[in-house]
């Protein structure tokens, strides 16, 4: 009978080490561009690579990658770094992903890829990603996960986005436990309201949180740069943003405080086949 209670004692104490793990260590992965713009992922300034929505992907010409890396909030046991390509087709644009996040003593891989095409003014994109958390000693579980999206283009100054995460609640089967991999939905509408700026609202659900609600602006001074500002109501959050493309090459930096955590820094660079 202690024998029993000792193992539940440890079976409890882990599954709550491994939940706060899979919550700190994000698998949905942020870049220089959605940082300085407080988070929204479901619209991109102007490069939709950088957007969670796969079906943005539809917007593509020819080809583009890009590489990122984020430190939430200070701490590299958090740090994420991503790498994402797409490549049009005949028939659709296809996506590929590798992800990171976390440190040695814990760490998230994701591998996967997808595909995009527009229908008009409407567009749709599909991706499934594969999963392996590391922990120390190198063990490694398992699990995999999707991501859907669509998107509606009225006009070139509207755009209105969604996107869902993980709706099929895989799990990932550790020794003694289980953790559920939350289901996340972002809908999203931006604006354009001139060639010298453009708004971007947000609403972020995961079914276990509150909805997190986010706005930002960004603005273009001169040809080739875009500066963004943004309030997420995460941490009473505050963001900004700088963006510089050249001859294909775009470059991203974004900084944003939580008023308790501290400070998310992120860069990228991409690159566009189209240029």
């Amino acid at each position: 009978m202690h024998s029993t209670a000792i193992q539940r004692t440890i079976t409890m104490a882990l599954a709550m080490v491994l939940s706060f793990m899979a919550e700190a260590q994000d698998i949905i992965t942020t870049t220089g561009e959605s940082v300085g713009k407080t988070d929204i992922l479901a619209v991109a300034t102007s490069d939709p690579i950088y957007s969670v929505n796969p079906s943005l992907m539809s917007g593509v010409s020819k080809g583009a990658i890009s590489v990122s890396c984020a430190m939430p909030y200070g701490l590299s046991e958090l740090k994420q770094i991503s790498g994402k390509g797409v490549v049009e087709t005949k028939l659709a644009n296809v996506t590929m992903q590798v992800a990171q996040s976390g440190d040695k003593d814990s760490h998230y891989t994701q591998l996967g890829g997808g595909i995009a095409r527009s229908f008009g003014l409407w567009s749709m994109g599909f991706e499934y990603y594969a999963l392996i958390h590391t922990l120390t000693d190198n063990q490694k579980y398992s699990t995999s996960f999707s991501r859907i999206g669509l998107h509606f283009t009225p006009n070139d100054r509207w755009l209105i986005s969604v996107a869902l995460h993980s709706i099929e609640q895989r799990e990932i089967d550790y020794e003694y436990t289980t953790v559920k991999m939350e289901p996340t939905c972002w809908t999203a509408l931006k604006w354009k309201g001139s060639d010298l700026f453009s708004l971007m609202l947000e609403v972020e659900k995961r079914w276990e949180h509150d909805a997190i609600g986010k706005a930002a602006v960004a603005i273009y001074p001169i040809d080739k740069l875009e500066v963004t500002v943004g309030f997420s109501s995460k941490g009473q959050s505050l963001s900004a943003g700088v963006g510089y493309k050249w001859k294909g090459i775009g470059l991203n930096a974004g900084l944003m405080h939580h008023d308790q955590l501290g400070v998310t820094s992120a860069a990228s660079v991409s690159y566009n086949f189209d240029n």
